[in-house]
């Protein structure tokens, strides 16, 4: 069977990989105030932060819409010819995308399966990677949802934030005082994602970015298994440098197979802020 594997723009993973394999992407759309463009089609992850800066507010999101999802899913199975499309989808309690798509996937019957990842970013996008590498080993899609179910309870996804400032200007941080007290005194706030999908904040890193990147590395290091081999996605927003610091930390203490920075999706990184680091493992099929 021919597999199209589809994902939409809340997954981290390197960009050229889209064309290289193939992959079909539905993506969110970002509002400028009367402007509306499409993440990686409008206006790319970098011209995006550019722009970011530029603004005193922030910018609203929105979900794909049952449109886009059709376009991809006509494209893949008419237009294209693959036999079955696999939707590698963020998680539920993040956002209504894979409702969505549960929606529009009716229309096609049985030849679109859809995944939730219960997770974002480049925990997401190393399913969409392994799902276009077992696809290309022949594996049935029933092979590939049960593997990763099994993966799925084994993921890891850490953050590390270098400001609380898009979290507060989002609304989803009400205290002013203690955003003033994260400028003075320096803390630098970190949060782990519990499934299906809930940041739960932890420990933070306090004064310098190095401490919050070592922070970051040991409590990786205590959530992974030392019987388990790793891939890992950094994801970053204008952060290269801490995203590559934080990937050598951890190679030193995790056994890692395969390992990739990228930026972060708009779609996480609006709200996270410069800065922001997000870590994400899962283990190595291989």
């Amino acid at each position: 069977m021919k597999i199209r594997v589809v994902t939409d723009s809340a997954a981290d993973f390197p960009i050229e990989f889209i064309e290289k394999f193939d992959i079909g992407t539905v993506a969110h759309s970002v509002h400028f105030e009367d402007q509306a463009m499409k993440i990686g089609i409008g206006i790319s992850v970098k011209e995006y932060y550019k722009l970011l800066k530029s603004m005193n507010g922030l910018p609203t999101n929105s979900t794909p819409t049952p449109q886009d999802f059709d376009e991809v899913f006509s494209e893949s199975l008419e237009t294209k010819k693959y036999d079955h499309v696999l939707y590698i989808s963020v998680s539920a309690e993040l956002s209504s995308t894979g409702n969505t798509a549960r929606i529009v996937a009716k229309k096609y019957k049985d030849k679109i399966t859809i995944f939730d990842t219960e997770s974002a970013s480049g925990v997401q996008g190393l399913f969409v990677l392994n799902a276009v590498k077992l696809s290309k080993e022949n594996k049935s899609v029933e092979e590939i949802i049960s593997l990763f179910t099994e993966l799925r309870d084994e993921y890891i996804l850490d953050v590390g934030f270098f400001t609380l400032d898009n979290v507060y200007k989002s609304g989803r941080f009400k205290s002013k005082f203690a955003l003033y007290l994260t400028k003075i005194i320096g803390i630098k706030p970190i949060a782990v994602m519990e499934r299906p999908g809930v940041l739960v904040s932890k420990l933070p890193g306090f004064f310098l970015q190095s401490h919050m990147e070592k922070r970051l590395a040991n409590i990786v290091y205590k959530r992974a298994k030392r019987e388990l081999v790793y891939n890992l996605i950094v994801s970053n927003v204008e952060n290269l440098k801490g995203a590559e610091r934080i990937t050598e930390l951890i190679k030193k203490k995790v056994n890692i197979k395969e390992n990739y920075i990228t930026d972060c999706s708009p779609i996480v990184g609006t709200n996270t802020g410069e800065g922001t680091i997000i870590v994400s493992l899962i283990p190595s099929i291989d």
